[in-house]
Order: C-alpha cells, then sequence, then structure tokens
C-alpha cells in the first residue's frame, strides 16, 4: 500500500508540476506574443507618425507658397490698378485743360454771336438788306471783324475721349453757336442774300447740351441760339467741378479692386496642378 500511495502521490505532483509548466508555458507564451504584437503596433504608430509629420510639413510648405502667390498677385494687380487710374486721372485732366484751351481761342468769334444779340438784328433781314445795299454789307465789315484763321489751332477733338459726353456736348453747342454766328456776318458781309447755313443741327445740339431750353430753342428759332452762350459756359465750368471732383472714378477703382481680390481668392480655393487643395496626394 505504501508502494501505491507513493505512485499516487508522485502522479498527482507530476500532474501538478505538469499543469504548472503548461501554466507557465502560457503565461510566457502570452506575454511573448504581446511584446512582439505591441512591437510590430509601436512601429507601424511610429511609421505612420512620420509620415503625418512630412504630409504637415508638405502642407505647410504649400500653404506658405499659396500665400506668397496670392500675396503676390494682390500687389501686383492692386499697383497696376491704382497706376492705370492715376494715368486716367492724368489724361482727364489734360483734356479738360484742352478743351478749356479751345472754348477760349473761340473768344475772336463770340463777336459776331454777340454783335447779332445787341443789335437785336434778323439774320434772314440783315441778309436781304445786304444784297441790295452796298453800304450794309461794308457797315458789318467795318463792325464785326472775326479771323477765321485762329480756327485752325483748335484740337478739342483730342479731350473728347477723356471728358464725359455733357461735357462734349456742351462745347459742342457753344462752338456751334459760336461758328453759326460767324458764318452769319460772313453772309451778310458777302451780300449773297440767301441763308446757306442748316440750322437743324445746332439746334439738335444745344436741346441736349441744354434740355430744360429745349422749348425756347423750338419757338426763338436760330436767333436766339446766341442767348444761351453765357449759360452754357456756366454749364461747362460746373460739368468739369464736377468731374474733377467727383467720387464716381474712386468708386469704380474700389469696385475694381474688389473685383480682382475675389477672383484672387477664387483662385486660392483652387487646387494647385497635379493635386489637392492643401498639396495632399489624392
Amino acid at each position: 500500500m505504501d508502494f501505491i500511495s507513493t505512485v499516487v502521490t508522485a502522479s498527482a505532483t507530476a500532474v501538478a508540476l505538469l499543469g504548472l509548466a503548461l501554466t507557465l508555458f502560457k503565461t510566457l507564451l502570452t506575454t511573448r506574443l504581446a511584446a512582439s504584437v505591441k512591437h510590430e503596433f509601436d512601429g507601424k504608430l511610429a511609421n505612420m507618425q512620420a509620415d503625418l509629420r512630412k504630409t504637415e510639413e508638405q502642407f505647410k510648405a504649400d500653404l506658405r507658397g499659396r500665400d506668397a502667390q496670392i500675396d503676390a498677385l494682390q500687389r501686383g494687380a492692386l499697383s497696376a490698378l491704382a497706376s492705370r487710374q492715376a494715368a486716367v486721372d492724368k489724361r482727364m485732366l489734360e483734356a479738360v485743360d484742352q478743351l478749356w484751351a479751345s472754348f477760349n481761342a473761340l473768344a475772336p468769334a463770340r463777336s459776331a454771336a454777340h454783335f447779332m444779340v445787341s443789335a437785336r438784328i434778323s439774320a434772314d433781314k440783315a441778309l436781304k438788306a445786304a444784297e441790295a445795299d452796298l453800304k450794309v454789307r461794308q457797315l458789318f465789315a467795318d463792325l464785326v471783324k472775326v479771323d477765321t484763321e485762329a480756327f485752325r489751332g483748335l484740337d478739342a477733338w483730342r479731350a473728347r475721349p477723356h471728358v464725359s459726353v455733357m461735357a462734349w456736348a456742351l462745347y459742342r453747342a457753344y462752338e456751334g453757336i459760336v461758328f453759326m454766328s460767324v458764318l452769319q456776318v460772313k453772309q451778310i458781309q458777302a451780300g449773297l442774300g440767301q441763308d446757306f447755313i442748316d440750322y437743324s443741327g445746332i439746334r439738335k445740339v444745344a436741346k441736349v447740351a441744354l434740355p430744360l431750353q429745349a422749348d425756347f430753342i423750338d419757338r426763338a428759332g436760330a436767333d436766339a441760339l446766341p442767348l444761351l452762350l453765357e449759360q452754357l459756359e456756366h454749364e461747362l465750368l460746373a460739368e468739369f467741378s464736377r468731374m474733377l471732383h467727383s467720387s464716381e472714378s474712386d468708386l469704380k477703382a474700389v469696385e475694381r479692386a474688389r473685383q480682382i481680390l475675389s477672383a484672387v481668392d477664387e483662385a486660392a480655393q483652387m487646387p494647385p496642378a497635379g493635386g489637392t487643395a492643401g498639396g495632399a496626394a489624392p
């Protein structure tokens, strides 16, 4: 019995030791597997973090490049716009000077218009009287002396593209009335006896320049047009003042700048060539 008890005891001990060994082996195997998995995970995590840092640096570099590009676009576009606006303003000032110089060059011819108005002479009656009487022709020759050669130097047309439509209309109306009066006097001095002037064009221009006087122009006829010269002069000066002090050009420049900046912002939203926005690979 002692032998059997000993064998049983030994067997139980061996089984217990085997169970303990298995348990230790399982624990060791689990620990090694966990360490291996952790090592592999840590390696992949480190690689992923390195890739993320690299992508982040590339993204930041792309942003810096895009910011520099946008800044260059803004400074270049707005600088060009400012230069262009300065050139336009300079040319407008020159145009105002040109038009006013041409206006003043008409001064010698205004004497004809002033004479016809102050003397209250009807062009038709004067033409008929001059045709029949040499003294009438001589009287007009003595009283009204106009050097038409002075008109050859007028260059108002150079100013036309750079002044307002109203300024040009006012000048043309003034010039037309003055020239009309000169032609009337020249016809009388020549004793033609017939009026060869077409007044429809100058009446139309005068009504465009002074719309409030349209009824007066239609009622009074061509002989009354010289009465409008002083008003045309005042209106022209007022129009020059409006052109030189108006903020319209400034508002247009601001709006143009807004459009440029809007276009730059839209360009900033577009992805760079060969990639998506931010420089990330597709």
